[in-house]
């Protein structure tokens, strides 16, 4: 009963140390393109133009909701391991289990209003035009990222046909030229990578393991513009991505690595020679440092622990 009566000040407290911190950001080299995306994580208010897409967005949905309990096929993602070591060569990862989720689930699956204004407002800020997205699911957190005015062409991977099908309704909607491929991710790769135009936002999502979600990295990389967003999706999902995560900020190919719990943001680098400039910005994003335990994870996790 105590804990319960002193939550609002353990909160408020929590506010104005995030508060002192996003005020500190500018003067000490923070990335200005991602300052509005990173103060609107702590106000939770953002312009009218922005709002206006939001709702459109939350708008579908809630229509997508409202099918219940109507069965989908979906890939799940893969448990850690499943897609080799750093030694694996040729490394290639299949998709995890098929799995049946209702349309309800379907629709909660794509990052939230909170998350997915973040990144639209990332995306707009950095003025991306070209933009790539792993991981399509039904085309919510694209519709976010590729409804920026400045988006010219966003090209998203779904490995479930049924999902596939499903973005490709939802996302013209809020962006002007989508394009969904139905593949798996490195099938994919293969066409897209040697024609596609050089890429300004990259988000990786869909496949939640470390060694995986690195693999794509590098073989993404050398289609980057300098100065490209590359966002990772669910770093604290579970103990092996957050592993992951320790890797991927000391990556020399990038100047700034954002830490906001649910996503790392990097800033690409063309040529660089030293690690990154790292930024632990959980407080301000109003995150926990504690790390995720997906159903079904727990055993395995503790084996590659030990």
């Amino acid at each position: 009963m105590l804990k319960n009566a002193l939550r609002p000040f353990v909160l408020g407290a929590r506010k104005i140390v995030a508060r002192s911190k996003l005020r500190s950001l500018p003067g000490n080299g923070f990335p200005q393109i991602a300052l509005p995306a990173t103060a609107y994580l702590l106000s939770e208010r953002a312009d009218v133009p922005a709002e206006k897409i939001a709702d459109r967005i939350e708008a579908e949905r809630k229509r997508l909701a409202s099918f219940g309990s109507q069965k989908v096929d979906i890939l799940y993602s893969p448990k850690p391991g499943s897609a080799g070591s750093e030694a694996t060569v040729d490394l290639r990862p299949s998709h995890g289990e098929i799995m049946q989720f209702t349309m309800e689930q379907v629709a909660r699956t794509g990052k939230t209003r909170r998350w997915g204004l973040f990144m639209h407002l990332l995306a707009r800020e950095h003025r991306s035009a070209n933009l790539l997205e792993l991981g399509t699911c039904a085309g919510i957190s694209g519709s976010y990222i590729g409804s920026s005015p400045h988006c010219r062409h966003l090209t998203t991977i779904e490995g479930s046909p049924a999902l596939a099908e499903l973005a490709r309704s939802v996302l013209p909607l809020t962006v002007k030229n989508p394009t969904v491929v139905n593949s798996l991710f490195d099938e994919a790769l293969d066409v897209i990578l040697p024609t596609i135009e050089p890429i300004d936002f990259l988000f990786i999502d869909g496949h939640h393991e470390k060694i995986a979600t690195i693999h794509y990295w590098q073989r993404i990389r050398s289609k980057l513009n300098d100065g490209a967003l590359v966002v990772f999706d669910d770093i604290s999902w579970s103990q092996d991505m957050r592993n992951g995560w320790n890797e991927i900020v000391r990556e020399p190919h990038f100047s700034h690595a954002m830490d906001f719990g649910v996503v790392g943001v990097c800033i690409y680098r063309k040529g660089g020679t030293n690690p990154p400039r790292q930024w632990d910005l959980r407080t301000v994003a109003g995150v926990g440092k504690g790390v995720g335990n997906p159903h079904g994870w727990k055993t395995r996790e503790a084996a590659v622990a030990d």
